[in-house]
């Protein structure tokens, strides 16, 4: 069973919402992508796709993000 055209909209402003808040919350650290990413172990490359929305972030890896942070999950979901 596959999604409708409406559903996959609404995922795909999701994911844009959550990357915007992810890339907001990085630049008021003042941080470079590089930054970032070191303390979570992943490419500043593959950051910065997840940031434009291109690329939806992982369960796994939000939460990674907001427990090196100190981020609450809902403050970017």
């Amino acid at each position: 069973m596959g999604q409708s055209k409406q559903d996959q909209c609404i995922m795909d402003e999701k994911i844009r919402d959550i990357a915007v808040r992810l890339r907001k919350i990085r630049e008021l650290k003042q941080m470079t992508r590089e930054q970032f990413c070191e303390p979570l172990g992943i490419n500043s490359e593959y950051w910065g796709l997840i940031e434009r929305g291109e690329q939806a972030i992982s369960l796994t890896k939000l939460l990674q993000v907001c427990t090196v942070y100190e981020i609450p999950v809902e403050s970017v979901i």
